[in-house]
């Protein structure tokens, strides 16, 4: 059975079942993800509450601020 892969630079959606993430959390508490959901942003920006990047993918997605 062959894999069908998403186009490259594909942004990730819950309906269409060929997104894939990346996410790489590091030992001094970085995270780094590629082609994530709002949601997924939203678990991430909760594990590095520091990183704004990351609050603000999770945006549509209505993170708390921690400030």
């Amino acid at each position: 059975m062959k894999t069908r892969q998403a186009p490259g630079n594909y942004a990730a959606t819950l309906e269409d079942g060929l997104s894939s993430a990346e996410i790489l959390i590091l030992a001094d508490g970085r995270v780094l993800a590629h082609n994530i959901t709002p949601a997924v942003a939203a678990v991430l920006a909760e594990l590095a509450p520091h990183d704004e990047a990351m609050r603000l993918r999770a945006a549509p997605a209505q993170v708390p601020s921690s400030a």
